[in-house]
């Protein structure tokens, strides 16, 4: 359980951070400060205690950042560098400052550039440049910048279809595919081109099942799996597929309540449990279905 989790990590961080703060010149000791702190965000970020969690993700920042200060490029320090970038972002994000997603997203992308030119044929770099790129085009769509979203996110799928095309069995590639292609979906309905967002979130469908069933039901993919077709079930009602959009949404919804049934303290999971009934409430109004809704 993420409670127990959090016992766990921070019992380690009592122990830790007294010889990380007794030997500041230690690399090793530092990175695995800032990996504690990391995952200590992970899990306040999960339980939806997100100050917690940015302070966390801002602490393992400054970290990484004294680390990868003289670390060359394509160096394991420059990568940590990028993720913790990625990892302050996502919170910046989530908490509304989208300003200061954007600024670390764009040196993590920088980051990730170079790590990518470095060494094509490095399927981990490729991948990281995929991330960085789509965490671009979520905050461009953020921005109302809906061609330029459009753009970043075919280029990262463009790049994770081709790592899942060198390495089928890949769920992590999936994962990225689809969620470019959510992306993709969502800019494509804001733009009012409800027929390609539709064929793009049934392509996200296809890549998280997929991915479900070579991870044998990981909990991340299956709530990235409700996400698409929560998404899919709200561009067929837009385009009067009412049917389909009730089995999308009905399904979006079933795999939420067991997630957040079987993860009861994670607050995501019972964020989409919300989130689903009020779709599925928008369609038994459309419906004529006034007290079902």
């Amino acid at each position: 359980s993420l409670s127990s989790a959090k016992r766990a990590y921070a019992f380690g961080m009592e122990l830790l951070t007294p010889l990380a703060t007794n030997f500041p010149d230690i690399p090793e000791l530092q990175r695995s400060l800032a990996v504690g702190l990391n995952k200590l965000g992970d899990v306040d970020g999960a339980q939806g205690d997100l100050a917690s969690a940015r302070v966390s993700f801002e602490k393992a920042l400054a970290i990484a950042e004294t680390l990868a200060k003289d670390a060359p490029a394509g160096s394991n320090a420059q990568r940590d560098l990028m993720v913790s970038l990625t990892k302050v972002g996502d919170i910046r994000l989530a908490t509304g400052d989208l300003a200061g997603a954007a600024s670390v997203y764009e040196r993590g992308l920088a980051i990730a550039e170079k790590q990518a030119a470095a060494d094509a044929s490095n399927i981990a770099a490729q991948r990281d440049l995929a991330v960085s790129v789509a965490r671009m085009g979520a905050i461009r769509y953020a921005q109302a910048d809906y061609a330029g979203a459009r753009a970043l996110f075919r280029r990262s799928l463009a790049i994770s279809e081709r790592i899942s095309g060198q390495d089928a069995s890949s769920t992590l590639a999936l994962r990225d595919v689809a969620f470019s292609l959510r992306g993709l979906g969502e800019v494509e309905r804001r733009a009012g081109d409800l027929a390609a967002a539709r064929a793009a979130l049934e392509r996200a469908v296809t890549a998280d099942k997929t991915a479900i069933r070579q991870s044998e039901t990981d909990p991340g993919m299956m709530a990235d799996m409700a996400q698409s077709l929560a998404q899919l079930g709200i561009v067929q009602l837009a385009l009067g597929d009412k049917e389909a959009a009730k089995t999308n949404l009905d399904m979006a919804k079933q795999v939420a309540v067991a997630l957040s049934a079987a993860f009861e303290d994670n607050r995501g999971y019972q964020t989409m449990v919300a989130a689903t009934t009020y779709r599925v409430g928008t369609l038994k109004a459309a419906n004529g279905d006034m007290p079902g809704a």
